[in-house]
């Protein structure tokens, strides 16, 4: 009998901590997840600040030495570094105007720009499809946020609530932007020796396609294209739908 109840202390412990432990991680993840769908600017703090901290993890890593040099501006750089800088200059309208039209605006003012960049750097099917999506997600953003309560319970709140959110999008910001700029400056200094498309081409002559973009759209990458057409369409059918109940804003 002693034995019996030794046995069962012995199997009650390990499960009382398993149930313990799971029972943590479910408080935990219901504390997460209340906190992530808070607003907008939660939800979108949650994926921009863990990527730019496990980036930064991998910057942390990694050997850099030589990964970051300065090359020379000629050519086509003399267009293409005007462009980046209105996209710039459109962030920073992102991040400091709170009038939604303008948001949007600003929002397609980036999308275009790096449409244009795509277009000098010798990609113009990737340049036109930025441009064909960048116009359907122009009127997607007005219709929905046409259709947002306004924003007189924000301006309702103190005023050290909206400098620590105004804090907190700085933070969230500098994490996200400083992660990205590391690791694209990083990859630019030191690109790999031999390229996706330089197999894309070479692999051409045995795929089914006789050129190589149309080998590429619809053979190599066709399950991302067919995604692609899904969003395309689903963002058509969206902005339909909205027209036809009423003003787009």
């Amino acid at each position: 009998m002693a034995r019996h109840s030794e046995e069962g202390v012995i199997c009650e412990g390990p499960r009382q901590a398993y149930e313990v432990g799971l029972n943590g991680l479910g408080r935990l993840s219901a504390v997460v997840h209340d906190r992530e769908v808070r607003d907008l600017r939660t939800s979108i703090a949650a994926v921009l600040v863990p990527a730019g901290l496990l980036m930064a993890l991998a910057f942390a890593a990694t050997p850099t030495a030589g990964a970051y040099t300065l090359g020379a501006v000629d050519g086509i750089d003399w267009l293409v570094l005007p462009l980046l800088g209105l996209v710039v200059v459109a962030a920073l309208v992102l991040s400091r105007w709170r009038d939604r039209l303008a948001v949007v605006l600003a929002l397609s003012v980036v999308g275009f720009a790096l449409a244009a960049v795509y277009g000098l750097v010798g990609a113009p099917d990737v340049a036109l499809v930025a441009v064909v999506v960048e116009t359907f997600l122009t009127l997607v953003f007005l219709a929905a946020l046409a259709r947002l309560p306004d924003e007189g319970a924000d301006g309702d709140r103190g005023a050290p609530v909206r400098i620590r959110n105004r804090r907190r999008d700085v933070v969230a910001g500098a994490v996200a932007g400083l992660a990205v700029f590391a690791s694209v400056w990083g990859f630019l200094s030191q690109p790999a020796s031999s390229t996706v498309s330089t197999d894309h081409i070479r692999l051409t002559a045995v795929a089914h396609g006789g050129d190589v973009v149309t080998v590429i759209i619809a053979d190599f990458r066709g399950l991302d294209t067919l995604v692609e057409i899904t969003v395309l369409l689903a963002a058509v059918i969206g902005v339909v739908a909205l027209l036809r109940r009423g003003r787009l804003w």
